[in-house]
């Protein structure tokens, strides 16, 4: 007998993703322009005044797992899929994993990234509050975190039974924020604004 358990992962996030290095959030930088020309054979400089701004703050993470998450199964099997989420902002950021939808799917949030569910480890289940995971910036020491997601199949499973599920996480301001209210979705801001 075989039985399907499908995945989606899905990811919502208030900015775009960038390839290029990130300065640190709230690092002043400091910027002068500096002016020389010649009038005739009159040789002029200018100097403006300093300038100086903080970093802004960009929001951009990855929820990554297996190519496919589809697996065999027989009645009263339970399976496990490893998927990582990365913070790639240039500061900390909290994220908000919303519980599954299915009675049978739990999401376990693997403390230690070793890939196994151990005891003690935070497990999200149908009708929990979404679960808050802090992540430091990817220069810090934790851009990243392992999710388990554990589905059993019912021992009255039959063939072309399925399982679907969608591991979703939602970036949220942070355990102290100054920018917005921690635990709430952070919102994009206009550049020209």
């Amino acid at each position: 007998m075989k039985l399907k358990t499908l995945a989606f992962i899905a990811a919502s996030s208030a900015m775009s993703v960038s390839a290029y290095a990130q300065t640190e959030y709230n690092l002043p930088v400091s910027n002068t322009a500096n002016l020389s020309y010649t009038s005739g054979t009159d040789a002029r400089t200018a100097t403006s005044e300093v300038v100086t701004f903080n970093v802004d703050r960009k929001v951009t993470f990855n929820l990554s797992g297996p190519a496919t998450a589809d697996k065999t199964v027989v009645p009263g099997d339970t399976t496990t899929s490893v998927y990582t989420l990365t913070n790639n902002s240039n500061a900390p950021v909290d994220y908000a994993i919303t519980p599954p939808a299915e009675t049978n799917v739990t999401y376990i949030i693997d403390a230690n990234n070793n890939g196994v569910v151990d005891t003690g480890e935070t497990t999200i289940t149908n009708g929990d509050t979404p679960d808050l995971i802090a992540l430091s910036t990817a220069d810090g020491a934790t851009p990243s975190v392992s999710i388990i997601v554990q589905v059993v199949t019912a021992a009255n499973a039959v063939d072309g039974d399925s399982t679907t599920y969608s591991l979703q996480a939602t970036a949220v301001e942070p355990t102290g924020s100054t920018i917005g209210t921690p635990g709430t979705g952070i919102v994009p801001t206009d550049a020209d604004a």
